[in-house]
């Protein structure tokens, strides 16, 4: 066997007892033990190996990368194609989720195969690099899609009892609810301030506004609610008067509730307020990281695109 060769067995060879007491390895790892040009490549392959490992370390997932993932994959502009089958794997991917210590895991693992391969026992003409070598190409991208495809391969389980709505379907149900008649869950027309809203919706497990106008952040509420959607899932509404114009009623669903990409509330103006034909509504919609936003009123859209 020539160097060539054992280079070629060598890349191959992982980094563990196994694979040291491997006869399909053996002729290769002897060859290293006898020359030093091959056993200082050897030792620079496992330490990049080795920087493999740290650059996994240093690999936070993304708090809202399974969110991205599936707006990703359901494009709002060919939402309504979707056949059963795509609403099927839809509803699948909703259910993944990143396994509780996958990390630290992979890590240890990885990390207790390089300790085996250097046991006594095991190769001992072949020292342990004692630094790493830098010329690794993105360890950190290629950490996190091996990481990434982990998960998707081995997570995917029943699917929630609901799929996610377009934004317009939730619209249309609460300008329904709205346009019938209801009362608060909680009235707060007594409260100086929010909390006691804010308090019954948490109790309830009901979404919470995260970014709110600036032209009603301040108004203590008149009440809030729950609305019970036809996927299943829930929103919430909370409502707030607007001196001389009437109520404007906030709709919030969780994110992964909704299957379209809205605008940020920084982001909203005049455009993108319209008129709902099916409720008589003027809405504007907005989403941040963990919410998606429908504001519902009755009041002009030059009045209600000036409260952002």
């Amino acid at each position: 066997m020539d160097k060539g060769n054992a280079k070629t067995i060598l890349q191959s060879f992982r980094s563990n007892s196994q694979d040291a007491a491997d006869p399909h390895f053996a002729e290769a790892l002897q060859l290293a033990a006898e020359d030093t040009e091959l056993a200082n490549w050897l030792s620079d392959e496992l330490a990049d190996d080795a920087a493999f490992i740290a650059a996994v370390n240093t690999i936070d997932i993304p708090e809202h990368l399974r969110e991205e993932i599936l707006y990703a994959v359901q494009p709002a502009d060919i939402v309504d194609d979707f056949d059963d089958f795509d609403l099927a794997f839809a509803d699948g991917l909703q259910s993944i989720a990143v396994p509780a210590g996958l990390k630290s895991q992979i890590i240890a693992t990885a990390e207790q195969e390089d300790d085996d391969l250097f046991k006594p026992d095991n190769v001992t003409s072949i020292k342990k690099p004692t630094g790493w070598k830098h010329h690794w190409r993105s360890f950190a991208g290629i950490a996190a899609a091996i990481s990434l495809g982990a998960y998707l391969a081995t997570q995917i389980e029943t699917p929630e009892k609901f799929a996610p709505l377009d934004t317009h379907a939730v619209q249309v149900q609460a300008g329904e609810f709205l346009n019938a008649s209801f009362e608060f869950s909680l009235n707060n027309k007594q409260n100086p301030d929010n909390t006691q809203v804010e308090n019954w919706l948490s109790e309830h497990e009901m979404p919470t506004p995260d970014t709110i106008p600036q032209g009603i952040r301040n108004l203590p509420a008149l009440g809030c609610s729950n609305i019970k959607l036809s996927d299943g899932g829930q929103a919430s509404l909370i409502c707030f008067p607007i001196e001389g114009e009437g109520p404007v009623h906030l709709v919030i669903t969780k994110r992964t509730q909704t299957r379209d990409k809205l605008p940020a509330l920084s982001q909203v103006s005049i455009k993108d307020c319209y008129n709902c034909s099916s409720t008589e509504y003027n809405v504007i919609s907005w989403q941040d990281d963990h919410n998606t936003y429908i504001m519902l009123s009755k009041i002009s859209p030059e009045k209600l695109a000036s409260i952002f």
